[in-house]
């Protein structure tokens, strides 16, 4: 089994949606730690999601992928999933797992980010071929739970969301 295959059972098991791994992302894609995946060489960590933004956002990243869940406590549990990927910068950080979270409820809003992230992903592509994004131009969505969501296009200022699955309803707006 893959390592790909052994997060996606991983997820199944939990009745968690997984989000999209990029094809070109499948070969790289390794087991880090229980709960914890990847395809680039280094790691940060997920709760650092400024730096995490920061080193994504910095000129020549290579396309890399964590997907991780970590938290402490009873109660501060969260699923992160970052890609960077051509001229996509996506970063999503949901509660999940924590004594207090309602299991069902958390999956859920995990399905409103993970399910148009494809379709993100395929708009990029489509913008990076007409000319729109690439070189040092990214779009870039940070949606957290915890510190706050927003979305940038180049030459723009964030413009804030209300939650992850906002901040990526508004990036897939932009396009059109």
């Amino acid at each position: 089994m893959s390592d790909l295959e052994t997060a996606r059972a991983t997820f199944a098991a939990a009745r968690l949606p997984i989000p999209p791994v990029p094809a070109e992302l499948e070969a790289a894609f390794r087991v880090r730690d229980k709960w914890v995946y990847g395809s680039g060489p280094g790691f940060i960590s997920p709760y650092n999601l400024s730096g995490c933004v920061e080193a994504a956002c910095a000129p020549g990243q290579a396309t890399s992928l964590t997907l991780a869940h970590a938290g402490h406590g009873t109660n501060s549990y969260t699923m992160h999933y970052y890609l960077v990927r051509g001229a996509l910068r996506l970063f999503f950080q949901n509660g999940w797992g924590g004594a207090y979270m309602d299991h069902d409820e958390r999956a859920a809003v995990m399905l409103e980010c993970y399910g148009p992230a494809q379709f993100l992903i395929d708009a990029v592509v489509r913008a990076e071929a007409a000319g729109q994004l690439g070189g040092e131009r990214y779009l870039t969505v940070v949606g957290s739970a915890f510190y706050g969501s927003w979305w940038r296009t180049p030459g723009t200022e964030q413009s804030r969301a209300r939650g992850p699955a906002d901040a990526i309803r508004a990036a897939l707006a932009w396009p059109e």
